[in-house]
């Protein structure tokens, strides 16, 4: 029977690697989840834009192609910065596994929760336009 943990199945915070590749399967393990909640504000933001634009008679959305583009370049950028997140907790010297594994969840919480407030950003710019044509 075997028994040792899977590289990616860790049960405590002191089970967490705390250098070179072990960190960056901790952070890669979960880019689905940071990507699938991206995906998800923005087909929110997008739809919800398109909505608004609409009933505030305002004609800001692009031509399809150039939608696709921009939404594709924005998740490169985004992956770009997620891909920070294990650079600086591999810079991050933490002798502690304890402190290291909180301080890297709070990492990840902390740029996930950015990311998605970024990501709403047109949809705040769509109706502050609409409340300032009214005004």
């Amino acid at each position: 029977m075997n028994d040792a943990p899977k590289p990616l199945d860790y049960q405590s915070p002191s089970e967490v690697p705390l250098a070179g590749w072990g960190i960056v399967r901790w952070w890669e393990y979960r880019r689905l989840l940071y990507n699938g909640a991206m995906l998800l504000v923005g087909l929110f933001v997008v739809a919800a834009v398109w909505v608004i634009s609409a009933l505030g008679k305002l004609d800001m959305m692009a031509p399809p192609l150039f939608l696709v583009f921009d939404i594709m370049l924005y998740a490169f950028c985004a992956n770009v910065c997620y891909t920070g997140g294990w650079i600086l907790d591999l810079a991050w010297k933490e002798p502690d596994p304890d402190a290291a594994n909180r301080r890297r969840r709070g990492i990840f919480i902390a740029g996930l929760i950015f990311s998605c407030v970024v990501t709403t950003v047109p949809l705040w710019l769509t109706i502050g336009m609409i409340v300032l044509r009214h005004l």
